[in-house]
This record gives C-alpha cells, sequence and structure tokens, in this order.
C-alpha cells in the first residue's frame, strides 16, 4: 500500500518576475524556497497558498504559449466580477464571459495567456472559510 496526493500545480512561463507579480498576489500565496536539486533554482519557483497544503510551481520556459491550456485553475467566489478586476490589476486579462448549464463565469488570461476561470461559489461552505484575497 502507498500513499499519494496532488503536490504541486504547474504553470508554464516565461518571466519570473511577471508571473511572481501576479500569482503572489492573485492567491496571497509566498515564495517558497526547496533545496537546490540540479538546477531547479533556475527553473522553479514554488508558491505556498495560505491554509492549503497544494503548491503554485512556476515552470520557466523559453516560448510563448501557442495552444488552448489543457488544464486550468478555477477560482471560485461570492462576486464574479470584482474578483476579475481585482486580477486585472494584477495582469490578468478577461477573456469571454460564459453563461452556460446554469453557470456564469469569466474566463480569463493570465499574463502569459494561461486561460482560468472565475466561478460562482461550487462549496459554499469552504468559500466562506476561505481568507479575504486583497
Amino acid at each position: 500500500m502507498h500513499k499519494s496526493r496532488l503536490c504541486y500545480i504547474t504553470i508554464d512561463v516565461n518571466n519570473f518576475d511577471k508571473a511572481l507579480h501576479f500569482y503572489t498576489n492573485a492567491f496571497g500565496a509566498k515564495l517558497e524556497e526547496f533545496s537546490t536539486i540540479g538546477n531547479s533554482d533556475t527553473t522553479y519557483r514554488r508558491l505556498k497558498i495560505p491554509d492549503n497544503d497544494i503548491r503554485i510551481l512556476l515552470q520557466l520556459v523559453p516560448e510563448e504559449k501557442t495552444s488552448k491550456t489543457r488544464i486550468h485553475i478555477d477560482i471560485e467566489t461570492d462576486d464574479i466580477e470584482a474578483e476579475a478586476s481585482r486580477l486585472e490589476k494584477f495582469g490578468a486579462k478577461k477573456h469571454k464571459y460564459m453563461h452556460e448549464r446554469g453557470f456564469n463565469y469569466w474566463v480569463m488570461l493570465d499574463p502569459f495567456d494561461n486561460e482560468f476561470c472565475i466561478l460562482q461559489p461550487e462549496y459554499p461552505k469552504l468559500l466562506n472559510k476561505a481568507k479575504v484575497w486583497e
């Protein structure tokens, strides 16, 4: 028998400064040091999200994004427009407002044009416990 768990959400970026500005502000995350293994310190930045055991791992890649993101982040909120506006301050862009199957949400783009969504509450009890992001 063995144990497994989700460890990272890895996001390809081509500029660490821009990525750190966006993701630390978007999620109230803190840069977390890790032991250097090979060239890890030149290729990765690890972010600790408050009150969460899953990390965001920023992976430095040389190329620009060329196609639709196949995996993305969803953020639930009690105010979709306010959250979209907050994230725009850090470099996100509104891409497409959606209304489907009774759900309203924004498809957004991070500063590297990776898609993510801002959703109406899916888990209201968990959302009520969430920390307020500035």
